[in-house]
């Protein structure tokens, strides 16, 4: 069958089975950098997806879920991190679509300017010998540093910028900088943005002893709150994997007051009996028919045939 029937025939099964299907879903867009480069999402990808959504959806945010349990369906755009296009590509598209959205920061890279770890890997790749380096040895490596914890991650990173012969910057520059707290300020000040704790040091949660966790969960939980003046309720696991959450973190998350917790696992929730600290994500820039196809939870129906796959929630490989 050529691909185009195929892909055909894939939204119009999937958009048959949402209206088939009268359970109220819960659909989260994951959203990381926009724009048109870069291994960004162009924000006209996001725009179209979020037309789709509002289709069948009420967009609600994080804070609001368990007011707004019903018949209708929910859905809520977070966006990982805060590199700077989250203010100036996703906020304005967002405030003219009238659409909120949950950001999530971890506080190395917001609070304290620091790099977050990929992009500190990017950077060298890009400015030194290992712009070469094979796809496959890229994701080696990638994988490698995301096992470990700050101290030895920071280590390594260092042994590899000098082996590289990379002069890299205290702070990150332009093309990796976070929001400013001016713009984080506006944001909040326009009623569409709700602040989510994306952890410390941007580390696999499960890696951590308990007091470890406790320390990402709840330090993070108190900075925020200060900064913003907003209850934070709502975490996003680093990474956010299988693996990268347990029976641990799952207490600490209630120890320390949290109502959620975001996951980068594929699909699409139920809105009443949602897991509440094991939440499935849809990730933006899927084509139109693998969309549709995931938001309907047609995709959770194909997956139970394949095997289980574990990719990265960080986005492509650093170039």
């Amino acid at each position: 069958m050529p691909s185009r029937l195929k892909k055909q025939l894939i939204e119009q099964l999937s958009s048959a089975y949402g209206f088939a299907d009268r359970r109220p879903r819960l659909n989260i867009l994951t959203i990381h950098r926009v724009g048109p480069s870069g291994g960004a999402v162009p924000s006209e990808t996001i725009a179209r997806e979020l037309e789709i959504l509002k289709q069948r959806h009420t967009f609600t945010l994080p804070s609001r879920l368990d007011d707004e349990k019903g018949s209708s369906h929910r859905a809520i755009v977070t966006v990982d991190d805060g590199h700077i296009s989250a203010y100036t590509e996703l906020y304005p598209l967002c405030k003219r679509m009238d659409i909120p959205f949950a950001i999530y920061l971890p506080i190395d890279y917001f609070v304290h300017r620091q790099w977050l770890w990929f992009d500190r890997l990017a950077f060298i790749y890009h400015h030194s010998r290992l712009s070469q380096l094979p796809h496959s040895q890229r994701l080696e490596q990638l994988n490698r540093l995301r096992q470990l914890l700050p101290g030895a991650r920071d280590e390594l990173l260092d042994r590899i910028a000098h082996e590289a012969g990379c002069d890299v910057p205290e702070t990150p520059p332009e093309a990796y900088r976070a929001i400013g707290h001016d713009h984080l300020e506006e944001m909040i000040g326009s009623g569409l943005v709700e602040v989510g704790s994306h952890g410390v040091s941007h580390t696999i949660l499960s890696l951590f002893d308990k007091a470890g966790i406790e320390r990402e969960l709840a330090d993070s939980k108190d900075i925020l709150e200060a900064m913003t003046h907003q209850k934070i309720t709502s975490f996003c696991y680093p990474n956010g994997l299988a693996g990268d959450f347990d029976e641990r973190t799952d207490e600490k998350l209630g120890d320390c007051d949290y109502q959620t917790a975001l996951t980068s696992l594929e699909g699409s929730n139920l809105l009443n009996g949602a897991k509440r600290f094991r939440l499935l994500r849809v990730h933006t820039g899927l084509p139109r028919h693998a969309f549709i196809k995931e938001i309907s939870g047609m995709g959770a129906i194909v997956r139970r045939r394949e095997p289980p796959l574990r990719g990265s929630s960080l986005g492509p490989v650093p170039q």
